[in-house]
């Protein structure tokens, strides 16, 4: 009834229960070994998309640092020429 688990002639339970378990357990084809390799190129490939996302929140920070600079630069020069008409077009006589 429980068989045999020998290498040459799996019978019975234990037959049945090594066959299964090696479904699960081998080192080549196995459940387990099949998760854990899908698993690796999962995490490979999350990490190269990483990769990309950082390159672009870089790119997009600098973009945005640079014309924001700019705009602070602008907003200088507007507010010295409007002190400058201000002070030419006033209507008090000093």
């Amino acid at each position: 009834m429980f068989g045999s688990s020998a290498a040459g002639a799996k019978t019975g339970v234990l037959g049945e229960l090594d066959k299964y378990l090696d479904l699960w357990t081998s080192g080549t084809k196995g459940q387990i070994f099949q998760r854990q390799t899908m698993q690796s190129k999962l995490q490979a490939s999350l990490a190269q998309q990483q990769t990309v996302l950082d390159s672009q929140y870089n790119s997009a920070y600098a973009r945005y640092l640079a014309q924001f600079t700019q705009l602070q630069n602008l907003q200088s020069q507007m507010a010295q020429t409007s002190s400058i008409f201000d002070a030419l077009f006033s209507s008090d006589k000093k």
